[in-house]
């Protein structure tokens, strides 16, 4: 969450000191900046993706000959937050899955809590813009890892039970929705929505939570690789 921030530099490989560095190509990055270059000849360039916070916030791009940004990528230029765009009944369901969560107060300086809640929604994010981009390892735990310690934590009263019951009344509903967003917003094949919509939700239910796993992460039978008809 927290951290030093990142400032970018190109080294003369003539330089012997460290002193001899100029301004940094990048500063005060909030994340490690991308480095790309096509060969060795090649111009290199870098990529700022901003705080880790804002879910698909704007990446600035800089080439090793311009000390400020040759050119923005928004991927939600005018939503201000592109998890909005998912349906209602979809998102409904996302705030018992948090509601599970807890507030996550006094977790000290890691915020484990904050830090999951942060990594649902980058996923929601691209899920609702991007779903070609999501992919099995962007939840810890299998989907039978999840739906075990979900039921453990029910046991434990009442009104857990009441919430888990709601979260698995409402999941066809959530599940049925994000097809129609799929079919309609990407126009996808209702079967092939379908089953994106399934795969997606499942994987979206398993962010939002990290229980133990003594064997690591692993995939399933419970898991599969992304359905997109492009995904990798």
């Amino acid at each position: 969450m927290g951290g030093l921030p990142y400032d970018l530099y190109l080294l003369d490989p003539a330089a012997q000191k460290a002193s001899s560095l100029e301004k940094p190509i990048i500063a005060q990055a909030w994340r490690p900046p991308l480095v790309f270059q096509r060969d060795k000849q090649g111009t290199k360039w870098f990529i700022d993706v901003g705080h880790p916070a804002i879910a698909l916030g704007d990446w600035n791009v800089y080439t090793a000959k311009e000390g400020r940004p040759v050119c923005t990528i928004s991927f939600h230029p005018g939503a201000e937050n592109p998890a909005d765009l998912l349906p209602k009944q979809l998102l409904a369901f996302t705030r018992r899955l948090d509601e599970v969560l807890g507030p996550g107060n006094n977790e000290g300086t890691l915020q484990p809590t904050a830090g999951i809640r942060i990594a649902a929604q980058h996923l929601l994010a691209n899920a609702a813009l991007r779903p070609w981009a999501l992919a099995d390892t962007d939840a810890y735990n299998s989907r039978s890892e999840v739906d075990k310690g979900l039921e453990q934590w029910a046991d434990t009263n009442r009104a857990r039970r009441r919430l888990y019951d709601e979260i698995r009344k409402t999941y066809p509903d959530a599940e049925q929705s994000l097809a129609e967003y799929y079919e309609k917003a990407y126009r996808l094949p209702a079967q092939k929505s379908r089953e994106v919509a399934s795969w997606t939700l499942g994987l979206i239910l398993r962010s939002y939570f990290v229980f133990p796993n003594e064997e690591g992460r692993r995939q399933d039978r419970n898991t599969r690789t992304n359905p997109w008809p492009h995904a990798r």
